[in-house]
């Protein structure tokens, strides 16, 4: 019973933030922070509050914000986070917030966003992957760090890339699906319960839809992809080459992943870069304390999560520290609450000595 009741709280809870969004961060003369101003039902609620915590997490959702911030966005880039449209940094600017590494997206791919048997395959390291000119762009072993490859992708007409195999990649997909795996010699991963007629069935009901092309002709793939075939027929004969050779002239493949793509059908996955957080955005101190663009703390205000900039320094995700994204959004909720509670406390303090 004690179980249900919290639940139900924890929908009413959620139901009322939504019904009463805030809009503004107040703050008195000196530039302290003194609550917030919220709306319900078209009524201006004023809270009262010596501190504020910004966690809205980011602007994933927001497409004017994509647009203005984030060089590498466009519509073809899917997102597949939560839809947070950047309440809580748009509302920190507007009281003379610096910001920091604004216009970075934890970016990732080749990602074909239908079926989840596609999903994996387009990113085996045995394919090849080439942009809609039909040219290969990078090495297919890449796949290993989606984080870092998406990057070349992004370098492509239209952002958008094809993963070309051919019977006998899937056949051996197949088999390693059949073991308890995807992924292919040192990059596999467990299938999740996928089974070997879940893998043709999604492949045959995508190319029914239109969304992955399944032919016997090089020639037909590359009219659906929009390229010359001369191009892509002199694509896959010089990867074959390579295969045959035990060397990829081009990007220097690791030769355990040469397999020449010569047994019909042929398969091509159309795939799309996508994201999954904004990352960057309000500048903060080792507090967690909102800075101004003086460089200086905005008394009060506080942010996590990411919502905030810097503690990504580059422009690319770091998948070898993998889930350190989700560590600072935990650790520094903590430390902004921690550094909160005592700013309260030392200005309640300063208060009663004025007193």
């Amino acid at each position: 019973m004690i179980e249900i009741l919290v639940k139900e709280c924890e929908k009413l809870g959620v139901q009322l933030l939504r019904q009463t969004p805030a809009k503004k961060i107040l703050t008195d003369s000196s530039g302290k922070v003194k609550g917030v101003l919220a709306v319900n039902n078209n009524q201006e609620i004023q809270i009262n509050a010596k501190s504020v915590i910004i966690a809205t997490g980011g602007y994933g959702g927001n497409k004017e914000l994509l647009r203005k911030y984030c060089p590498d966005y466009s519509e073809h880039i899917r997102y597949m986070g939560l839809p947070h449209m950047g309440d809580g940094i748009q509302m920190t600017t507007d009281i003379g917030a610096a910001n920091e590494g604004l216009g970075m997206l934890q970016l990732q791919g080749p990602v074909y966003e239908r079926a989840r048997n596609g999903r994996s395959i387009c990113m085996e390291p045995v394919t090849v992957w080439v942009n809609n000119r039909g040219e290969r762009f990078t090495d297919e072993s890449t796949a290993a760090n989606h984080f870092e490859c998406v990057n070349a992708m992004l370098q492509q007409p239209g952002k958008v890339s094809y993963t070309l195999f051919d019977e006998e990649v899937k056949q051996d997909i197949v088999e390693r699906i059949n073991k308890g795996y995807i992924g292919f010699r040192g990059l596999a991963y467990r299938a999740n319960g996928t089974t070997q007629p879940d893998l043709i069935s999604d492949l045959q009901l995508e190319a029914q839809k239109k969304r992955i092309k399944i032919s016997d002709s090089w020639e037909e793939i590359a009219q659906w992809i929009g390229a010359a075939p001369e191009v892509l027929k002199a694509t896959i004969n010089e990867y074959n080459s390579g295969c045959d050779h035990s060397y990829d002239e081009l990007f220097t493949k690791d030769r355990r992943y040469l397999i020449p793509l010569r047994r019909s059908p042929y398969y091509c996955i159309r795939c799309y870069p996508i994201f999954l957080t904004t990352m960057g955005g309000i500048k903060i101190n080792h507090k967690m304390q909102v800075i101004d663009k003086d460089y200086e703390p905005i008394p009060g205000l506080f942010a996590a999560g990411n919502d905030t900039g810097g503690w990504e320094p580059k422009d690319t995700y770091n998948a070898i520290l993998s889930g350190h994204a989700f560590g600072f959004a935990i650790n520094s909720g903590r430390i902004a609450g921690e550094n909160a509670a005592e700013y309260v406390n030392n200005s309640s303090k300063d208060n009663i000595r004025h007193l």
